[in-house]
């Protein structure tokens, strides 16, 4: 079962995607917890936000953009600090050609930063060779 999000959490989510749509890695890591935990698929965990802020710099790096599309968002049972974001992420590769995959991921919050990060994808396709 799903309830409402709170306004402050979709707030936090919402400018977390923003800030990654813009390719500014820095400020979308302003808004994690210190001591965040992020994993990516089936990578594995980065612990802390200087570690998160490089995975996330090295990730866009190597992307000419990207666009988090939201389709869903929802407070898990009973704990307004856990949301699910559903979406499509609209990538543009280094080539300029464009795929677009749905996504899911989980977010915990805490004191207002987002503790927890995961990204339930298979971002393979993205470097895959291009048809």
């Amino acid at each position: 079962m799903t309830t409402t999000v709170p306004a402050p959490q979709v707030t936090l989510i919402r400018a977390v995607f923003d800030a990654i749509d813009s390719m500014q890695a820095e400020s979308a890591a302003q808004l994690l917890h210190d001591d965040v935990t992020f994993v990516f698929g089936n990578g594995p965990a980065v612990h802390g936000r200087p570690d998160v802020e490089q995975a996330m710099v090295d990730f866009l790096a190597a992307l000419g953009g990207i666009r988090h599309e939201l389709t869903g968002l929802w407070q898990a049972y009973d704990d307004p600090d856990t949301v699910i974001a559903e979406m499509t992420v609209h990538y543009t590769r280094q080539d300029g050609s464009q795929i677009h995959l749905p996504c899911c991921n989980v977010f915990r919050v805490r004191a207002g930063l987002v503790a927890d990060y995961r990204i339930y994808m298979d971002v393979n396709p993205v470097f895959a060779a291009a048809a």
